[in-house]
């Protein structure tokens, strides 16, 4: 192999890593000045994962509205989660999560309407509030899920006076995980990156005193009138 060739297929990897670099430059370049681009950006590879919806105490009348105007959930919500997969993709003007959620609770006398859009009920509404959601999540929080392929669960707690957002990754194979002595993987709310408004009571296994326990930790959740962190049973 002559030297010329030696030298150019040394270089090839050093152009690769700068073409990369100028792509991504040029991409955030390109956001940068459309809000709704950036977060497409902020998603990138993000496919979906698990919902979570609760509420402070039992609530009925409720509906939760995306920014077109759709309805994402309505009815009764309660203390134990409603459950539910999302998935997509954050190509084109789609999100996989919401860019916002408006959350409106109806009068007690108010009667559930037919249809996807707004409103969801005929009656008069008490609260109104819209909350931003894609932007909360964290970007080490998205890093993480694409770096080990795993997936994000999004949580919404309907609290008197608001809507609730939390997060937690779902650590994918490749992941590091902690291992006991015999080899058996185990995480913590670090590792799944718990965070948001509020995190729900849980149970889980733990590595204490060179064995796996069933520990269970209380819920908490921020106060949205003082910022301070309360522990609660749920």
């Amino acid at each position: 192999m002559n030297e010329s060739r030696r030298h150019i297929l040394k270089s090839l990897p050093a152009l690769a890593v700068l073409l990369t670099s100028c792509n991504s430059d040029e991409e955030r370049a390109a956001v940068a000045g459309d809000p709704d681009a950036a977060l497409r950006y902020k998603f990138r590879g993000i496919r979906g994962g698990e919902r979570r919806i609760d509420a402070f105490k039992k609530e009925g009348g409720v509906a939760l509205y995306l920014e077109s105007g759709l309805i994402l959930d309505a009815g009764v919500f309660n203390k134990g989660a409603k459950i539910s997969g999302y998935g997509g993709h954050s190509a084109g003007d789609q999100l996989v999560v919401p860019k916002t959620l408006r959350l409106v609770r109806y009068s007690a006398n108010s009667r559930m309407l037919g249809g996807i859009t707004y409103p969801a009920y005929d009656g008069t509404p008490i609260l109104d509030v819209t909350v931003p959601i894609a932007e909360r999540i964290p970007d080490e929080v998205l890093d993480r899920v694409r770096k080990y392929k795993g997936s994000l669960v999004l949580k919404l707690r309907i609290h008197p006076k608001t809507l609730m957002v939390g997060w937690e990754v779902k650590n994918g194979r490749g992941y590091p995980f902690k291992r006991d002595k015999f080899g058996n993987a185990y995480t913590t709310d670090e590792d799944n990156m718990v965070g948001g408004d509020f995190s729900e009571r849980r149970v889980q296994y733990r590595y204490l005193d060179g064995r796996f326990q069933m520990v269970e930790s209380k819920g908490w959740y921020i106060d949205p009138d003082t910022g301070q962190r309360v522990e609660a049973d749920f």
